[in-house]
């Protein structure tokens, strides 16, 4: 009895199967997804180098960009974000300049939701934009907004792309990003940008703004994180 795969994964595999199969590899023979040689990088290094030079220099645009479009003094002054993208499973292939300590966290948040039957329910679409501050789940602490998209050619997943930014306030106890003394349990940490955990935005065709902005109920100045979906979505995008 054959069974049909009905994934988004290279050839009608699952996300899962994918994952599973690149750890399981990787494992068995100590190199990643088995490459224990790049042939295509020893056939041509210079179209290897163009190309991941071209990667590289795509992130770092989206980070620059984003950079100058928010709202948040952390991220325009101290340049507290970066873009990075990633495999289907979520190992990362390349990232911008920016915080480097975010760039497995984000990869996690990626397979936390493929763990999580998220390519089930909700689904996972082209347009789609996954938004994620629970450091339960990944990242540092909920300041670190994760927002994550992924890349489609045809029907078929070949990648995401992340964006890690840090609010000025998120609402905890203690106000400022990282009020460590005050937030001793995670009920103090604040709000959540979307409730569940990396809950799904799907972006409209004609996209121009959110009607509603919840989170300016919930911290002591609105103002700072205003602009956050238009920054996110011009990295990623």
């Amino acid at each position: 009895m054959t069974t049909t795969n009905i994934g988004i994964g290279e050839n009608g595999k699952t996300l899962l199967q994918m994952l599973d199969e690149t750890e399981d590899i990787s494992r068995e023979t100590g190199y990643y997804a088995g490459l224990g040689e790049l042939y295509l990088k020893e056939q041509d290094p210079i179209k290897f180098e163009l190309l991941h030079s071209r990667l590289l220099s795509s992130l770092i645009s989206g980070m620059q960009a984003t950079k100058m479009i928010a709202a948040s003094p952390i991220v325009r002054e101290v340049q507290e974000l970066c873009v990075a993208l990633y495999t289907p499973e979520g190992h990362c292939v390349a990232t911008s300049t920016g915080i480097q300590v975010h760039i497995m966290p984000m990869g996690e948040a990626v397979q936390w939701a493929i763990r999580n039957g998220y390519e089930e329910a909700p689904g996972i679409n082209e347009g789609d934009l996954f938004s994620n501050n629970d450091s339960t789940i990944s990242g540092l602490h909920p300041a670190d907004v994760y927002d994550i998209s992924p890349i489609f050619h045809g029907d078929e997943l070949i990648g995401w792309v992340s964006t890690v930014i840090m609010e000025m306030d998120i609402g905890a106890a203690g106000c400022g990003p990282m009020p460590a003394s005050h937030n001793v349990e995670k009920f103090t940490d604040g709000f959540f940008v979307f409730s569940p955990p990396i809950t799904i935005c799907r972006i409209p065709i004609g996209y121009s703004h959110f009607r509603s902005h919840p989170e300016h109920d919930l911290v002591r100045r609105f103002q700072y994180t205003t602009k956050r979906e238009y920054r996110d979505i011009n990295s990623c995008f």
